[in-house]
């Protein structure tokens, strides 16, 4: 599990590294620069969330042991990076009111919401598969808590709520984050 660990701190640190991108080119207006930067960052990123949920995944899947705590805070670190986030998109949105570029405020929508709920589904893989996988070989049926938390892991915001609640299904004896 050292390496889907060590994956997971990359993809969280690479999507940081996008927003302090972000400032600093808004900040000092270099844009031409930064934006070439930003792009890299963001598809360095992308891949390295690819590589973080297959290798999480294929971990899972020959019983490398649960790792719930250990991405649950991970997912707690990830919150500000959504909190922010939405706070850049809703600032380019309203950078974008002149009327003749009200064709572009659609698209950035969709392109931030897409990026962001890729990174969320490729930090949630891992805690798919630490449930599903041994479930799967024990050959017990999921409990309620179980199913909600996993269905709760493709909403904003209650991804986090179902991660302390497989946590809290999975490590009865983690007394706090």
């Amino acid at each position: 599990m050292k390496a889907a660990k060590i994956l997971s701190i990359i993809q969280l640190v690479s999507m940081y590294l996008i927003q302090v991108l972000l400032v600093v080119m808004v900040t000092y207006y270099s844009r031409n620069a930064m934006i070439n930067t930003i792009v890299a960052v963001t598809i360095v990123s992308v891949l390295v969330s690819i590589a973080s949920a297959v290798v999480g995944l294929v971990q899972s899947a020959k019983g490398a042991g649960s790792e719930t705590k250990f991405y649950c805070i991970m997912k707690f670190a990830s919150v500000p990076f959504f909190i922010f986030n939405f706070i850049i998109y809703a600032g380019c949105v309203m950078g974008f009111m002149n009327p003749f570029l009200l064709l572009a405020i659609p698209l950035l929508i969709l392109l931030g919401v897409s990026i962001t709920y890729f990174w969320m589904i490729c930090m949630s893989v891992p805690l798919f598969a630490t449930v599903l996988f041994p479930q799967k070989r024990s050959k017990t049926p999921f409990t309620k808590m179980e199913i909600v938390a996993l269905v709760f892991q493709f909403f904003f915001c209650l991804d986090v709520v179902g991660a302390v609640m497989l946590m809290k299904e999975h490590c009865p004896n983690a007394q706090s984050l």
